[in-house]
């Protein structure tokens, strides 16, 4: 799909729910925003990936806001919403082999994205367990309560916070049922496994109902594209947009929230 589509789609999609929940577009959707691990959403240099897409949102006619709460863990100095051992996520979507070779080469390099023949073939469900991953019931209480009172009518989750996202939605329909349940996801650069112990009685899930578009980089090397493919089937007739932008720092290629292109190809 072209980067055009990502736009339409988020403006059709986002001004029918702001119509169907009786909001005035000029009173904006609200999106509740997860981070990836670091604190950050990808971007290019200079380049603010939500203040972007709320500005692309903006001149087709939509208010939409994003609320990007930081999240209770860290690992390091690194926010996490999923802390503990890296390792085991690392070695299975591709970031271990790509922090190898930034080691190595620089964090300019221009590396290939990785393929299912550099990957571990697909977790067992026992295998699927994240072994040495914390902190996910204080995330999730967290984000609970930001979902119970921030009026939120979506979610966008980034690399990690795009499995807490599709986690939190899972959470709502079976945990959560009273609440509001999310009008869409957006997940961007995101995984499905391997996933928290905590969760592996409601996941992974009966397909979400919900809306969902999954947006992966052809030349993502930080989560293997083939790796965020495997998200989908968790939602009902998901909207794939894949894109080719590059982000930084260069090696992490296309591990980004996707900015819009103009006509021309350039960023606008």
């Amino acid at each position: 799909r072209r980067s055009s589509d990502l736009s339409r789609w988020l403006s059709s999609s986002l001004h029918f729910i702001s119509c169907s929940t009786l909001l005035l577009v000029m009173d904006g959707v609200r999106v509740l925003a997860l981070h990836g691990f670091g604190g950050t959403f990808g971007s290019s240099l200079g380049r603010c990936a939500l203040r972007n897409l709320a500005a692309e949102l903006h001149n087709r006619g939509l208010a939409a806001e994003f609320v990007a709460p930081p999240a209770p863990n860290k690992v390091g100095e690194n926010l996490a919403w999923l802390a503990g051992d890296q390792g085991p996520l690392g070695r299975y979507v591709g970031f271990s082999i790509t922090d190898a070779l930034i080691a190595e080469q620089g964090p300019d390099a221009e590396l290939e994205p990785l393929t299912a023949s550099d990957l571990p073939a697909t977790l067992s469900a026992e295998d699927s367990i994240w072994q040495g991953s914390e902190g996910f019931s204080k995330s999730l209480q967290f984000l609970e309560q930001e979902w119970t009172t921030g009026h939120f009518q979506g979610l966008l989750g980034f690399s990690q916070g795009a499995l807490m996202a599709a986690l939190l939605c899972s959470y709502l329909r079976v945990k959560r049922p009273d609440l509001e349940q999310p009008r869409f996801a957006i997940l961007c650069g995101g995984f499905a496994a391997p996933f928290p112990r905590d969760v592996k009685d409601w996941w992974p899930p009966r397909p979400l109902e919900v809306p969902s578009l999954h947006a992966i980089g052809e030349r993502d090397t930080v989560v293997a594209p083939f790796r965020s493919k495997e998200l989908l089937c968790h939602f009902v007739k998901p909207t794939v947009y894949m894109h080719d932008l590059i982000g930084h720092p260069r090696a992490h290629g296309g591990h980004v929230v996707p900015w819009d292109l103009d006509e021309k190809g350039g960023p606008t």
